[in-house]
């Protein structure tokens, strides 16, 4: 008699295997993410990681129908003179309005008809595109609700065939976050260069970011070094539950009202007593050493860490260079300033120092001259006054440089 064959079971104990290893597998990943986000990353200042530049993740701009916001935008070309055809302040105006636009109203920036280079048109389109992805990426609202600008032209030169024309810019803001204050840019120097016929720009460049601190990416539509500037504003902002307010012993106080008065009164134009390094690597720093000074901190001219300015040829680099005064603050110990390096940067008041640059690197001084809060009372922004560029009360998240990092001043001791 022929036995009958039993069934093979292995094709499904093959299958069951299979089943259980996805499940696994999609499990494990699921906690790798889990992992991975319990323990965001610290930014080492000194050794930061490598940006990640293809295709970055940016916010798009907003639609006019779905958001519509309007701005708006005036200003005039003053040719003080100049020999200028109304074509030329038609163009710059016309550049004026470009670039100021989408910039006030999150939109998608074109300046293609402008420049007679279409590489020339995209670097300010991507230059603006990564500015207004900073902005959007801030707690308040960054749009703005008017903007007045005046160009007023100071030389004009023949070069080759060329129209080279000088101007400063003045322009006064009005952001959404803070409607009632004016946000005011002071004579910021422009070159236009026109082609021959004067009917398009063949070169433009403003001794203010982003004009020069953008960097060209390849295949990118912004700033080369995007990944990286996106990221210092997602971690300042996510240390903002984790802050209290510490007080430092001293002597004697910083008088922020004094301070304050000396803020408003020159962040616009030079106190002649002081020697200005706005040609020579800029006058921000210089600046905010006469605020502090100006709020009853002494000059330091005592033991190893020292601060001080007596003239042109007697002073300490940390009177006017923005990396040895932060040392200053940091290291000071006995006489003079006594302030706070590592604060928690939504700690600060009017008065106090932000410094600020990308990816740890200290670039330019600000003085705090107003903060700003949202309904609950916490603190979302600051506005900033500074020289070089000229600044009073402009919203500290809407610069191009977003590593911010606040030394908070508490006063001075005798010794």
């Amino acid at each position: 008699m022929r036995q009958e064959k039993k069934p093979r079971r292995w094709p499904w104990i093959v299958v069951i295997l299979v089943l259980l290893a996805i499940i696994a597998a999609l499990g494990y990943g699921y906690w790798s993410k889990l992992q991975a986000e319990s323990h965001l990353p610290v930014e080492d200042v000194d050794n930061p990681p490598p940006p990640v530049i293809s295709a970055p993740h940016v916010p798009d701009p907003v639609p006019d129908e779905v958001a519509p916001f309007t701005s708006r935008i005036s200003g005039f070309v003053d040719p003080a003179g100049a020999p200028l055809t109304e074509m030329h302040t038609i163009l710059m105006r016309d550049f004026m309005d470009a670039w100021y636009t989408p910039l006030a109203e999150f939109t998608t920036p074109d300046l293609t008809a402008l420049f007679t280079k279409a590489e020339d048109a995209d670097t300010h389109a991507d230059a603006l595109r990564t500015l207004i992805a900073i902005r959007q990426a801030a707690l308040t609202d960054l749009r703005m609700e008017s903007v007045d600008y005046v160009l007023t032209v100071t030389d004009v030169e023949d070069e080759d065939g060329y129209l080279r024309v000088e101007a400063v810019e003045t322009t006064t803001m009005r952001f959404a976050a803070t409607p009632d204050t004016d946000s005011v840019l002071y004579d910021l120097p422009h070159i236009f260069i026109f082609d021959s016929r004067g009917e398009a720009l063949a070169h433009h460049e403003a001794d203010d970011n982003p004009y020069f601190s953008y960097t060209r990416g390849e295949d990118s539509d912004y700033d080369a070094e995007f990944a990286r500037i996106i990221r210092s504003i997602e971690r300042r902002q996510l240390t903002r539950g984790e802050q209290t307010a510490v007080t430092l012993d001293c002597d004697h106080p910083y008088d922020r009202a004094a301070a304050y008065d000396y803020l408003m009164e020159y962040c616009d134009k030079r106190n002649d007593r002081w020697y200005a390094y706005d040609d020579v690597g800029g006058n921000c720093m210089n600046f905010g050493s006469q605020v502090l000074l100006a709020g009853g901190i002494p000059e330091d001219e005592r033991g190893d860490e020292e601060w001080y300015w007596d003239g042109q040829n007697d002073l300490d680099l940390s009177w006017i260079n923005v990396g040895h005064f932060y040392d200053y603050c940091r290291n000071n110990e006995g006489f003079g300033l006594v302030a706070d390096t590592e604060a928690g940067y939504y700690t600060g008041e009017v008065g106090d120092v932000l410094i600020v640059g990308f990816a740890g690197d200290h670039r330019h001084t600000t003085v705090i001259s107003h903060v700003v809060k949202d309904e609950s009372g916490d603190t979302v922004d600051y506005l900033i006054s500074c020289n070089t560029t000229n600044y009073r009360d402009f919203p500290a998240s809407a610069y191009y440089y977003t590593f911010h990092r606040l030394v908070k001043i508490f006063g001075w001791n005798e010794g």
